[in-house]
């Protein structure tokens, strides 16, 4: 069995402090990790899959504020962005069309 310790750190700023801290933690544990990988080393793999299922209506960006976001999910409200069309929409992370 191969343990893998996979570090989801967006900020760069914060990534070496932050796996040092995680990596102290885990030892102190007594645990360790057969592999350490980062999620960011898989951006380009991720866009690619984000941008695949954009172009087939499988996923849709949607720029509603986090706050409204969730308060429309605990009341099950359907977001406005959800029958957005996707042309405009296909680079991921960069929505051309307004809600």
């Amino acid at each position: 069995m191969c343990l893998l310790l996979r570090f989801l750190i967006l900020c760069v700023l914060y990534a070496f402090i932050f796996s040092q801290v995680i990596l102290e933690d885990v030892a102190m544990l007594q645990i360790h990790p057969d592999q350490f990988t980062y999620t960011s080393d898989h951006f380009p793999t991720i866009i690619k899959f984000a941008e695949k299922l954009l172009a087939e209506g499988k996923a849709y960006i949607d720029n509603t504020p986090p706050e409204q976001m969730k308060q429309e999910r605990e009341q099950r409200v359907e977001s406005k962005c959800r029958n957005n069309s996707t042309p405009g929409e296909t680079r991921y992370g960069h929505s051309h069309s307004k809600c």
